[in-house]
């Protein structure tokens, strides 16, 4: 019986998502986006990452999906269904912590491991790619971890010459990334780290030669998020108000215009319903305590 109500729930899904974006797909052409980093790609904090095992490479099918999530992933395949001319899928070497209407739409896949540090993403930015833009957001496992920022920062460009070495036809949208929240006492002081690393950000991009600084885009993650309201209890990752600013912040680097223009006039609350018709709270999504402490020691 469950089964049944499931591929009926999948069927009706698709059929919405069909007539959301029809129009959508008649008018522009469909892009391809890698989502590429750590935890805070894959959606910890607002995914559920129990029916996924998290794995570089041949993690051919994960099932079944979450009711709700995909971290700042799901909602840009929300997003999509409303009008704001973003029309896509997904390219990735895995697909943990996506939720159902990733599934049906092809936004599944993604390239976020949780707990890696730039140094261990950096085999995977020499695979196979095909995407229109890469969405780049690394960096705080090496802080979490006691590694240098600068050596991160060195680590983090290095990956996106290897991105781009691999894929000549693709953009690097590269975030400056969200600090960490004062929820977290044990790590927030890290926040100065973070502020060096992303200024080395701002500073090895400049340096770029043109014709490769033509291919890269920075987004400004660090100061978006409310300091107590848009984060998950672990206060390192977003909630779900936390990774729909992402989702707008990356659809800005996506459209290259102001970060504040994607998203306006939305209304978050009923997006939050649409994506999940029985409704949610950020504690659905809340990790075990030792689970996120083997993830920020890089245990996992």
């Amino acid at each position: 019986m469950k089964q049944n109500i499931k591929k009926i729930l999948f069927a009706c899904l698709l059929v919405i998502y069909s007539n959301l974006t029809s129009l959508t797909a008649q008018s522009l052409q469909p892009i391809l986006i890698r989502p590429f980093g750590d935890s805070i790609t894959y959606g910890v904090g607002f995914s559920d990452w129990g029916n996924c095992y998290v794995s570089q490479i041949n993690q051919q099918l994960c099932m079944p999906p979450a009711l709700a999530g995909g971290g700042y992933r799901g909602w840009l395949t929300l997003l999509a269904t409303q009008g704001l001319g973003l029309y896509f899928t997904t390219e990735g070497y895995q697909s943990g912590g996506s939720y159902n209407l990733q599934w049906i739409t092809n936004t599944q896949t993604h390239d976020g491991y949780p707990g890696y540090r730039t140094d261990q993403l950096m085999q995977i930015s020499t695979f196979a790619s095909f995407s229109n833009f890469i969405l780049l957001h690394a960096g705080t496992n090496d802080i979490l971890q006691n590694k240098s920022y600068e050596t991160a920062a060195n680590n983090l460009f290095i990956i996106i010459n290897n991105i781009l070495a691999a894929n000549t036809n693709t953009t690097v949208v590269v975030a400056k990334i969200i600090q960490i929240s004062s929820i977290n006492q044990q790590f927030s002081n890290l926040n100065s780290q973070i502020q060096l690393y992303n200024s080395l950000i701002d500073s090895k991009y400049n340096a770029l030669p043109p014709i490769i600084k033509a291919r890269v885009r920075v987004v400004n993650m660090f100061n978006l998020l409310n300091d107590q309201n848009d984060y998950s209890p672990d206060g390192i990752h977003p909630n779900a108000f936390g990774y729909f600013k992402m989702a707008c912040n990356w659809m800005a680097g996506i459209n290259n215009s102001n970060p504040s223009g994607p998203c306006t006039g939305l209304n978050f609350e009923k997006l939050k319903i649409q994506m999940n018709s029985k409704g949610f709270g950020d504690n659905d999504y809340k990790s075990p305590k030792d689970k996120i402490e083997k993830l920020i020691k890089g245990e996992l």
